[in-house]
């Protein structure tokens, strides 16, 4: 169901709450993954099938995944260094550590990574 009334025919709402089908995919998908609509139907609180096709997102979902999908440039290396080191430990098949022994390397990595980008002067070299 196109809301052809108050969608201009080009895909941009002339309201900036709407959001096309193809920003709100692109947007799951970068929070959730790949598998993303059943997870981004739990965290949104409704059934995200209709939003994937060719409708567009009303506002107050729109709203929900921006604030839920904008991070900053420190968040972007914080989630690149966890991404990494859980894909690299997959990879590798190594033993499952505990939490805090993961939490403790995850941490120095980001911190590396965030000196190395200039957002922070501490050094992690130290393990």
């Amino acid at each position: 169901m196109r809301l052809e009334g108050l969608m201009p025919f080009n895909g941009y709402s002339t309201d900036e709450g709407w959001m096309s089908p193809d920003e709100f995919t692109e947007l799951c998908k970068s929070v959730f993954g790949p598998r993303w609509k059943n997870s981004a139907s739990r965290v949104l609180g409704s059934p995200v099938r209709a939003y994937a096709g060719e409708n567009f997102v009303p506002p107050y979902i729109a709203r929900q995944l921006r604030r839920i999908a904008h991070v900053e440039p420190a968040e972007q290396i914080v989630k690149q260094v966890i991404f990494k080191t859980l894909i690299s430990r997959q990879m590798r098949g190594q033993p499952h550590k505990s939490p805090q022994e993961c939490a403790h390397f995850m941490a120095k990595e980001v911190m590396a990574e965030l000196a190395k980008a200039g957002v922070t002067t501490t050094l992690a070299n130290n393990s």
